[in-house]
Order: C-alpha cells, then structure tokens, then sequence
C-alpha cells in the first residue's frame, strides 16, 4: 500500500510547481508592465510590489513551509511501511486543503478562509503525524 502514498505526494508537488510557475509569470508581467523594477526581485522587496506579486510570493513560500512535515510523514509512513486507508484519506485531505487555501491566498479573499483553510490543514497533519507515532509506539 505504500506506493499509494505517492499520489497525495506527488499532487503537493505538483501544486508548488504550478504555484511556482504562476509566480514567475506574474513577477515577468508586473516588470514587462512597468510597475516594478526588475531590481526589486534582486533583494524582493516585497512592501512595493503589487498585492497580487506579493501574494503569490508568499503562497509559493508558504508551500516550503509546513507542507515539509507532511513530506517527512509521507517518508516514515512508507520506510516502517505504515500506510494504510486512514493515512492515505488524511493524505488525501491535506493536499487538498492545502490546494483550497492556495486558492484562497492568491485570490487574496478573505482573511478568516484563509485562516480557516491553513488551520484545518495544520489541524489534519497534527493528527495524521500524532496517530502516525500513536503506530509507532504502539504496534498491533
């Protein structure tokens, strides 16, 4: 079951990278428009970049922030081959959580949907790593 583990793995990734990607192209138009310098990149200047710049910015860095945990339990779950159907769901539900709040920040709604989508992300891996060493110290 642990190659299973993969998919919501894979699924983060590929977030961050489309992120990444659509970062960079709104950083390229903002400079192509004239309303940054290319400059402001060099030391990111973030308080004088456009709004949308700088949420994007911050998105991108906020997916190389906590998602690394859920990377490291994706790994231990699948080296003590401790995968299995309640593991793979929470897995499921965290990427997916982490996809809305994505959504969220970009579009720069609301603060409290962004608050609430990035707590019960945080809320869900805080469970999936506290069962993960509940199985750990515990074996059935």
């Amino acid at each position: 079951m642990e190659e299973a583990m993969v998919y919501p793995v894979a699924a983060l990734v590929l977030l961050t990278a489309i992120m990444t990607v659509r970062s960079g192209r709104m950083n390229l138009a903002a400079v192509r428009s004239r309303s940054v310098r290319a400059q402001q990149f060099l030391v990111f200047e973030s308080g004088e970049l456009p709004m949308p710049v700088q949420l994007a910015a911050r998105n991108v860095s906020n997916l190389f922030e906590y998602p690394t945990a859920f990377y490291a339990l994706a790994a231990f779950l699948c080296i003590f081959e401790r995968v299995n159907l309640f593991f793979l769901i929470g897995a499921w539900l965290y990427v997916g959580l982490r996809c809305m709040h994505s959504y969220v920040h970009v579009k720069g709604e609301s603060l409290i949907n962004r608050f609430r989508t990035f707590g019960a992300s945080c809320i869900v891996l805080w469970g999936l790593w506290a069962a993960f060493v509940a199985v750990m110290l515990w074996p059935s």
